[in-house]
């Protein structure tokens, strides 16, 4: 009998046991290593569209402070320095009067940028009329 084992430990290469259990430690490394890779691209997604939020807001609160006199039907490019952290980044706001009326202004600003192959938008709308902002 103690030939036996003695014959068994002698051999060389892995187990069957050993062999699953390396198999599972390298699932468990990749499936870790792998959620965190896509926590990462998501958190860089979530960043721009926070972004081009931070921007199209800072847009509408620039015309906002304007008396409404000022705020003319047109389409201007957004010159913010922060479209320059976007990749690809540009902007446009849009003022126009609202349902034919020129006591009511409709403002969209726009924010696009590219992410992975793809075109990313953001879109800002609110009214503005002689008397103030909307509510």
């Amino acid at each position: 009998m103690r030939v036996y084992f003695k014959a068994l430990r002698r051999t060389k290469g892995f187990s069957l046991l050993e062999a699953i259990i390396a198999i599972g430690l390298i699932m468990v490394l990749l499936s870790a290593f792998l959620s965190v890779w896509l926590a990462a691209g998501l958190n860089i997604s979530i960043q721009r569209a926070i972004l081009a939020e931070q921007i199209a807001s800072r847009e509408i609160e620039t015309i906002r402070a304007k008396s409404f006199s000022e705020i003319v039907s047109t389409t201007t490019p957004i010159t913010d320095a922060l479209l320059g952290e976007l990749p690809g980044g540009t902007g446009t706001t849009t003022i126009s009067d609202y349902l034919a009326t020129s006591t009511i202004k409709h403002i969209e600003v726009l924010v696009t940028w590219r992410e992975r192959g793809a075109t990313k938008q953001y879109r800002l709308n609110t009214l503005v009329t002689s008397g103030g902002t909307n509510p």
